[in-house]
């Protein structure tokens, strides 16, 4: 998150003019320009993002969507993307045994 966090601080700087007193790290200028570049292509959280990574129809479908998606950050933050796979399916296991799946997360 070190490296995410640095990344940030360069686009509040550079983007949105924020003084180096309030900066909590060391600016990353490669890493910012990454975020920047990410943000202004797929929008609010994502929902402007025009890339094909896949269907996300079904439960597994979604799985492999998001499995794609991460493939392409793994340069940029591996500890987070290793483990994301192991996560997903660790929560849709813990959401089938708390009765938390809604009907669309049930298909196969």
């Amino acid at each position: 998150m070190y490296r995410f966090a640095s990344g940030l601080m360069w686009m509040m700087q550079y983007a949105l003019g924020m003084e180096d007193k309030y900066l909590l790290m060391e600016p990353n200028e490669k890493e910012g320009r990454f975020i920047l570049q990410e943000v202004m292509m797929t929008g609010n959280m994502g929902h402007g993002d025009t890339r094909k990574w896949g269907s996300q129809k079904t439960a597994f479908k979604r799985f492999i969507h998001n499995l794609r998606r991460d493939a392409y950050l793994i340069n940029h933050y591996p500890q987070e993307i290793v483990f994301q796979p192991f996560f997903s399916l660790w929560l849709y296991f813990w959401r089938l045994s708390k009765g938390l799946l809604g009907s669309e997360d049930n298909d196969n």
